[in-house]
């Protein structure tokens, strides 16, 4: 899924790995999340005025997945349908909105090194999983820094 694409389906991320981002205006590509197995995925997609969504974030596969597909007309069905669904949505979405924002707050108030720790706590494996450049883009730092960091890390 690319930034501004339709959208209509939601996705559960049954097995693999997705990364969310954007390219930002100076063309720098801009990591700001994984997703692991077990996961909803979505590009944050916003209703405009022809009536569709489009996607406001980039979504690749970083390894072979298998996603379950989920329309949304499914999830307007579902809310209408099922007692307490408009729950089960709201927790979701407030759920992914607190993950943006503790990474953007964290970009302000963590030192890079600390963010390093983070990500091995928040996405168990990822580094094994990913390449050392999306794991900078996602620090906000550059692959030769993170490099650094790893060997720094190793000698301690």
């Amino acid at each position: 899924m690319t930034e501004g694409e339709k959208q209509s389906k939601l996705y559960y991320l049954y097995k693999g790995l997705i990364r969310y981002f954007f390219e930002s205006n100076d063309g720098e590509i801009r990591t700001y999340g994984f997703r692991m197995e077990n996961s909803l995925i979505t590009g944050y997609a916003q209703h405009n005025n022809q009536n569709e969504f489009r996607a406001e974030v980039s979504i690749e596969c970083l390894e072979d997945c298998e996603l379950i597909e989920i329309p949304f007309i499914a999830t307007k069905d579902m809310e209408s349908n099922t007692p307490n669904a408009h729950k089960v949505a709201r927790y979701l979405a407030e759920s992914q909105i607190i993950e943006l924002v503790r990474f953007i707050k964290d970009l302000d108030k963590k030192s890079i090194l600390d963010r390093y720790f983070d990500l091995e706590e928040t996405y168990p494996g990822i580094q094994q999983r990913v390449t050392q450049k999306s794991i900078a883009s996602y620090l906000r730092i550059t692959p030769v820094h993170l490099s650094r960091i790893k060997k720094s890390r190793n000698k301690s």
